[in-house]
């Protein structure tokens, strides 16, 4: 019962957990044999873990879903976007497979994941091929009665109500080892750049797909735009003339895909003001919201010349937007959160001892993390219009940093402790001069140094 304690109290700090130290317990997690358990300390961990997405312990089910996961909707909010796969359709995906594909199949890959040691890339995807195979054929065959109203029952009607998304797990689970191959010699996700040789990579990667299924070769694309950093990116790449005509699929292909990637960014900065929920970190909403601005970049700059007025109305209006949720869904929460935090006394409480070092220190980071992500606002805002509200945001921010802590020092009550605490909050948002100004006016440093020589004899 103690060690059940001693993890929960593990889970509920996750999030003040270094990358690796929480990939770590994430694995020491999935082997604990009480299923309700593990559940229980995951979902209390999911936040970081969608974000940082560290390797899982493999199932029957993982493995099938694998070649797929990079297309399903965001936990976070639902927005669904062109190619991608709703979680929903796992459910029934997954029943039919069972019921569909060969027990032999299915029973070799359980016997293959209960052993210790773990599979390399390579080895998972020559597991999952017999089960990708089969799974591909199983739906279309499945898809293919339901859509002739020959079979029956709660399954059926859950088919034929996603028949979409069933059609396209099919197609990716046909081209399923190309994918997982392709995350194996690409670097992993997000991708900032691709060297000469993956470009190459990638190239054959894409015409060996086109020629084992044209259907299939869009799907393919979806998954690797999904993995970029800045979708605009590959999409230029393989605009270059140099690598496009090398490839075998048509340029009327890409144009589909260029277009379909352009209006998800464009949905997905549309959708920013009907978002009620999800965002309740600002943390979270900077990161999200400098992703937005870098594919939105990323997809202007990939389109260049071929934008007409309307593209151009479309994207200032998806500047505009993804500008009015920095300013009220970051900035306000962060300043709010900061303005508290050196309000309630926690920056300038009194130094903690040894056994409080660990509860001095997390409220600290916080407000650190707080800080970064309105440091994070004031460099998108010149890209989205909102640089003014950003910068007097900022400004009215520091000052009541500084005067709060002129205010303790006043009042005897500064230490260097409180004094850090400040500093490092005015280095972040207004950057090393503002607080190495604070640091001499907090320690008396410049009225130190104008005393005569003879005071210091």
């Amino acid at each position: 019962m103690t060690a059940a304690i001693d993890w929960r109290e593990v889970a509920r700090k996750s999030s003040s957990l270094s990358d690796d130290k929480l990939v770590e317990i994430t694995r020491l997690i999935e082997r604990m044999p009480e299923e309700g358990t593990r559940r229980e300390l995951l979902a209390q961990m999911r936040p970081r873990l969608v974000r940082l997405r560290p390797p899982r312990r493999l199932t029957p089910q993982r493995l099938l879903f694998q070649p797929i996961e990079d297309l399903f909707d965001p936990l976070d909010q639902y927005r669904r976007k062109v190619g991608q796969v709703s979680r929903q359709a796992v459910g029934p995906c997954w029943e039919l497979v069972q019921r569909r594909v060969s027990p032999t199949i299915l029973k070799n890959i359980r016997t293959r994941l209960e052993r210790p040691d773990p599979l390399s890339p390579e080895q998972a995807t020559a597991l999952g091929a017999p089960l990708w195979a089969a799974a591909a054929e199983a739906l279309e065959d499945e898809l293919g009665t339901a859509a002739k109203g020959r079979s029956g029952g709660r399954l059926a009607a859950e088919l034929r109500d996603m028949s979409g998304q069933l059609s396209e797990m099919a197609q990716l689970f046909v081209i399923a080892c190309e994918i997982e191959e392709t995350k194996s010699n690409l670097p992993k996700r997000p991708i900032e750049y691709l060297a000469e040789a993956d470009i190459e990579y990638m190239v054959g990667m894409i015409n060996r797909v086109f020629n084992k299924s044209r259907q299939a070769t869009k799907r393919f694309l979806f998954v690797q735009m999904a993995r970029m950093e800045r979708p605009g990116y590959l999409i230029d790449i393989l605009r270059d003339e140099r690598w496009a005509r090398q490839l075998a699929s048509s340029s009327q292909m890409m144009t589909d895909v260029e277009q379909d990637v352009f209006k998800d960014v464009l949905v997905e900065a549309g959708s920013l003001r009907d978002i009620s929920g999800g965002f309740d970190d600002p943390v979270h909403a900077a990161a999200y919201a400098e992703t937005l601005v870098d594919r939105l970049a990323s997809m202007e700059k990939a389109l260049g010349p071929a934008r007409d007025d309307r593209a151009q109305k479309e994207i200032y209006a998806a500047r505009r937007n993804i500008g009015e949720f920095i300013v009220g869904k970051v900035m306000a929460k962060a300043d709010a959160n900061l303005v508290r935090f050196i309000d309630s006394g926690t920056a300038l409480a009194p130094d903690a001892g040894a056994n409080d070092a660990q509860a001095a220190v997390e409220p600290q980071r916080t407000a650190e993390e707080w800080a970064h992500s309105l440091r994070r606002c004031a460099s998108m805002s010149r890209h989205i219009g909102v640089r003014g509200q950003v910068e007097e945001k900022l400004d009215r921010l520091c000052g009541h940093i500084e005067q709060h802590t002129r205010l303790a020092d006043q009042a005897g009550k500064g230490s260097p402790a409180q004094v850090y605490s400040s500093v490092r909050l005015i280095e972040i948002l207004a950057g090393p001069g503002k607080a190495e100004e604070l640091l001499r006016e907090a320690l008396n440093l410049d009225r130190a140094f104008d005393q005569p020589d003879e005071e210091f004899d």
